[in-house]
């Protein structure tokens, strides 16, 4: 049995690591890493994070929602912060064949879609 706590703790731990679809839970069960930041012998199963997942609702998003904006205003409060920086990135897309509009990119090391400043 997992708790609420513990299953949501799993899925946000496993979207940081990359492990974005709920099936990667069961490649990472008894992974040693993941079971020691959840504190558990084996971690939760795809179909009961994906049981988990469908509980939400508007209600239940709208509370992680606004527990998220008390730990971002308790962390300005913590840092004194006085300012916001935004640091806006473009996105590449890498592309396959010869799509119009794509080209090499170096930094990327791919061909792709990249905007452009016009």
């Amino acid at each position: 049995m997992h708790a609420n706590e513990d299953l949501l703790r799993q899925k946000i731990y496993q979207i940081i690591a990359g492990y974005t679809e709920d099936d990667a839970a069961d490649a990472l069960i008894n992974d040693p890493v993941f079971t020691q930041m959840i504190g558990k012998d084996a971690l939760a199963s795809q179909p009961s994070l994906s049981r988990f997942l469908a509980r939400f609702d508007s209600h239940s998003i709208t509370s992680l929602l606004q527990a998220n904006q008390v730990l971002l205003d308790k962390m300005h409060t913590y840092r004194q912060s006085d300012a916001i920086i935004f640091d806006l990135d473009s996105t590449h897309a890498d592309s396959y064949g010869n799509q119009e509009q794509s080209s090499y990119n170096a930094h990327y090391g791919t061909i792709g879609f990249h905007p452009s400043r016009k």
